[in-house]
């Protein structure tokens, strides 16, 4: 039974140490993709929410478009 509550502690010890390793670059990877999303949905909302640029359009005529 000593030898079971040992395999226990040992299992036990080695899981939260792969957790604390593993943390730092576990975070890395969630700020990284993190950044990403949050680039890409500014993108889409620009994109979506853009008004039109109605006052620097241009008119038929200076375009040169003459209307039959």
């Amino acid at each position: 039974m000593g030898s079971e509550s040992l395999a226990a502690k040992v299992c036990a010890v080695t899981f939260f140490l792969v957790l604390l390793v593993g943390r730092k670059y576990f975070v890395k990877i969630i700020i990284r993709v993190d950044s990403l999303v949050n680039r890409q949905l500014m993108r889409l909302i620009n994109f979506v929410y853009r008004p039109p640029n109605i006052k620097n359009s241009l008119s038929l005529s200076q375009l040169g478009v003459i209307r039959i």
